[in-house]
């Protein structure tokens, strides 16, 4: 019975440890465990990679840090032999072909016949020379790897457990497009008040001279006690009689809890002869003697025989604060007695003075301030000395002053410096009020500039200047932010007062962009448990803003659209041009409104069907006529035609019916006249199929005067250029304007200058940047009309890039009157933290005219096929394409022709 027992407790427990072991999550032991091995060697990589040092040269050494046992390597350790050759011994047979040729052949027959480690080396290459290659098309082994390659999907199958898996969140940010609006105050005169409010302190009895001395101000927190002897006549006395009384004076401390330093300092002065005789007196016998004592101090000398000297000591600054701090008691004598040669004997006393410093703490002065308006200070200040207003201020509440223009009491000394700053400083800070009156008629009032508008009349208005102040719009709207002011150049007087205050207001929109947010996770569907990051961190470089990263590839692709370069090392990118607009100030002529009608929209739609036409174009063959025409518009082009060869070769060798590389120099001139001219013929019909007869009258015309199209047709004779030269962009902004002239002026009056127009609509399209304003006047302190500095560019991402740029580069945009407008070098391109590059504006720009991409609309069809700019049909996308291009194409007899072909070659060159 017992033995059964055991055995059903036995068969009981096997059961229980069966489901046990078949309800175990071995797969979630087995991941945890290659979790942990890949996390430690995860470890290790990144501890190996910043453990890593890159291999550097300097001079002959090669430094191999961590690599290399010692670290480094010479080069003639590397190269045995380097260290004796010399490059100067074949700098002298560059560009001679048979002389390099013949060092060539004998430093080969030199290796051919050595026997050192460099010549057993060439000699082994040198014995595969000519060798036939091994064919290994059929080779087992390779048969074996291509199957492998073939069948990749078994192979995904047996390892590939994990994925990657990168999904596109939607989202929207908001974005602040600012529009920048000013407007401006001037100084007119006029009356005000200010007032000062402040209490002096009362008389201060801090310290009582005693003795004769006198208390004085030696400045604020500062007394002297100062004892002044001038000494005392002589009087008769005899040989034995005593000296004259010495003196006694000193001070008292009311407040010594106030004490902040005593400083004691003592002159005495020498025996004055003459005061005991007359000119015709002779002194026989001469006795002095000098004594002084005070807390801290005592000092006496005196003669021990007839015109013995004695020393005075000079005392200066010695401190006696702690023996002082309460008062303190002086005695002093300076003596003399003398016989003249009649036989008397007389005494008297030479002068000295002591003079006691005390610096204490003051009792204050209540400086509660000033009750002054801005408007009044500056009205204050426009009537100074030399400044440009009439007028005067006049000063009330001043106590009585010194002659130094502080006020004085008892132990109280204020000055002007003691109070606190003043909004007026040229004016005394006692005024307990200022009374301002200001006439500053006449500077801004009189005739403008004449000038001739669109319809060719001509203006030529007159300015009042009575508009003191127009900002009261902008103040009131609650989507204006103030951003500051500044002081129109030429607008101050010779005191520095600005009478014209040009203000800022950001008056723009807050609008929101897509936000596209990747987000990537990897999914193991095997063995492994791994859910999203958990088995290995995933280290992903490129940037998660979907938005930034298109519209920062898109800013690449600008750069080759609005470049302007002559050569290399002269070109510039996102370039400007300074623009201007004339403002009546305190007046209402304003010729730097924005008009309507101009859609930022369109343009943006423009510059981009350009920008992918450009690369289209450019990416044909290089001998298509098309590409020739197209590079006569997008490139630089001036007066001299020998500079521009080379960029219509391509175009010319299709009239000439070879190749670039065939072509000669002197074929190319022949025929570059011709090429030119058919070149430009061919441009100047796809710029007025594109943007009308006005634009290209405006860039092209007929030689010896006369349009180029008239109704769409090319007109007969020489095509030349009507002057103007630019980037892609650029052409671009010039046919925009040409048609907002042709559509938008003729329809409304403007009143301006066509010039304004152009800037007007450049700035309605967001392309220009405010620099500033001046006054347009040669004369000082007269500022009828201002003059309104831009910077504009060809697009409005142009623009957003430098104005982030500057800062970085530490570049300004120079004064209103001469605005640096000149865009950005290559070597500052490279310079730019495209980090800190804001394209969100851009971004936003893009959205509301339609032309931001999405992820779901990033396909092959819509970026190459019928979606393209480019369809004109139903196009075949990228893929499509490349097939049907490829189609029976056998790359590996392609490669095997090719291999031959250079191996030919070499063996030509070879002795």
């Amino acid at each position: 019975m017992p033995s059964q027992m055991r055995s059903a407790a036995t068969r009981a427990l096997a059961a229980l440890l069966c489901v046990a072991l078949a309800w175990t999550p071995w797969a979630l032991v087995w991941g945890d465990a290659l979790s942990e091995v890949g996390r430690e060697g995860q470890a290790v990589g990144q501890a190996a990679a910043e453990a890593f040092v890159l291999p550097g040269f300097q001079g002959d050494t090669l430094f191999l840090e961590g690599l290399l046992e010692g670290g480094s390597l010479s080069t003639e350790a590397l190269f045995p032999g380097a260290s004796a050759a010399s490059a100067e011994d074949f700098s002298a047979l560059y560009g001679q072909e048979y002389g390099l040729g013949a060092q060539g052949r004998a430093a080969q027959s030199s290796l051919l016949e050595g026997d050192a480690g460099q010549a057993a080396a060439f000699q082994s290459l040198y014995g595969a020379v000519g060798a036939s290659g091994t064919d290994l098309t059929h080779d087992p082994v390779w048969s074996l790897t291509d199957a492998v390659i073939a069948d990749m999907a078994t192979l995904a199958d047996s390892f590939a457990d994990c994925e990657v898996t990168t999904d596109f969140q939607t989202d929207t940010r908001p974005v602040h497009l600012p529009a920048i609006e000013t407007c401006q105050e001037v100084q007119q005169g006029g009356q005000c008040v200010m007032y000062h409010s402040y209490d002096l302190p009362p008389a201060d009895h801090i310290v009582t001279a005693t003795g004769g001395a006198v208390v004085t101000n030696c400045g604020r927190g500062c007394l002297e006690v100062r004892f002044d002897f001038p000494g005392a006549a002589h009087v008769g006395a005899c040989p034995s009689c005593a000296y004259l009384p010495g003196q006694s004076f000193g001070f008292v401390v009311n407040d010594s809890e106030r004490i902040e330093r005593i400083q004691v300092s003592v002159h005495p002065s020498a025996t004055e002869f003459d005061t005991g005789c007359t000119w015709d007196c002779k002194v026989d016998q001469l006795y002095q003697a000098w004594s002084i004592a005070f807390p801290g101090y005592s000092y006496a000398d005196s003669s021990t025989g007839n015109f013995d000297g004695v020393n005075r000591p000079i005392v200066t600054h010695l401190d006696t604060t702690a023996l002082m701090r309460s008062g303190a008691q002086f005695t002093a004598a300076n003596d003399y007695k003398f016989e003249t040669d009649s036989g008397n004997w007389y005494v008297a006393q030479a002068p000295y003075s002591v003079s006691v410093r005390i610096d204490f703490e003051p009792l204050p002065l209540n400086d509660h301030g000033w009750e002054a308006s801005e408007a009044c200070i500056n009205l204050a200040a426009s009537v100074r000395d030399n400044a440009l207003c009439d007028g005067g201020t006049t000063c009330l509440g001043v106590p009585a002053l010194n002659a130094n223009g502080c006020y004085e009491d008892v132990g109280v000394l204020i000055c002007p410096g003691d109070f606190a700053d003043s909004p007026v400083p040229w004016l005394s800070p006692f005024c307990r009020e200022i009374q301002v009156v200001a006439d500053c008629g006449g500077f801004n009032s009189g005739p403008m500039d004449c000038w001739t508008d669109p319809q060719g009349q001509q203006r030529c208005p007159y300015n009042p200047g009575d508009i003191a102040n127009d900002c009261g719009p902008l103040e009131v709207d609650p989507s204006c932010g103030y951003l500051g002011g500044a002081c129109v150049e030429g607008a101050r007087d010779a005191n520095g007062f600005c009478y014209v205050t040009e203000h800022r207001y950001d008056c723009g929109t807050s609008t929101v962009v897509p936000d596209f947010i990747r987000d990537s996770d990897m999914d193991c569907a095997g063995p492994v448990r791994c859910v999203g990051n958990d088995c290995l961190d995933l280290g992903v470089e490129q940037s998660d803003d979907f938005a930034e990263a298109a519209a920062a590839l898109q800013a690449a692709q600008f750069v080759v659209s609005d470049a302007n370069c002559i050569d290399v090392n002269q070109c510039q990118v996102f370039a400007g041009e300074a623009a201007e607009c004339k403002q009546a100030v305190g007046g209402i002529v304003d010729c730097c409104e924005t008009p309507d009608g101009i859609s930022l929209t369109d343009y943006i739609q423009l510059i981009l069907a350009v920008s992918k036409i450009d690369s289209a174009i450019m990416a044909l063959d290089a001998g298509s006529t098309l590409r020739g025409g197209w590079e006569l518009l997008r490139d630089p082009l001036v007066d001299s035609w020998e500079v521009v060869t080379d960029a219509f070769t391509s175009a010319a060798n299709t009239l000439m019916g070879n190749t670039a590389a065939a072509a000669s120099e002197a074929a190319a001139e022949l025929s570059l006249d011709a090429a030119k001219q058919a070149l430009m013929r061919q441009t100047a019909q796809w710029t007025a199929n594109v943007f009308g007869d006005a634009a290209a009258n405006a860039l092209f015309a007929v030689e010896g005067g006369g349009q180029a199209v008239v109704n769409g047709t090319l007109q007969a004779g020489n095509i030349q250029l009507g002057g103007l030269i630019g980037t892609t962009l650029a052409w671009a902004m010039t046919a925009y304007m040409i048609y907002s002239v042709a559509m938008i002026l003729i329809q409304i009056i403007w009143t301006c200058e066509e010039e304004e127009f152009e800037l007007g609509a450049k700035r309605a399209l967001r392309s220009c940047h405010y620099v500033g304003s001046y006054c347009d006047s040669e004369v000082l302190g007269i500022c009828i009309q201002k003059q309104k500095a831009f910077c504009c560019y060809n697009s409005p991402l142009a623009r957003i890039i430098n104005e982030q740029a500057y800062p970085q580069l530490g570049r300004s945009w120079g004064e209103a009157e001469q605005p640096d407008c000149r865009g950005l070098s290559l070597q500052e391109l490279e310079r730019l933290d495209w980090s800190q590059i804001d394209l969100s504006e851009w971004i936003a720009l893009l959205t509301q005219a339609g032309q931001f991409p999405s992820p779901e609309d990033l396909d092959i069809d819509s970026l190459t096929g019928t979606g393209s700019t480019l369809n004109t049909g139903e196009r075949a996308d990228a893929a499509e394409r490349t097939e049907a291009r490829t189609d029976g194409l056998d790359a590996n007899a392609v490669a095997r022709e090719a291999e031959e072909a250079v191996w030919e070659a070499v063996l030509q060159g070879l002795p």
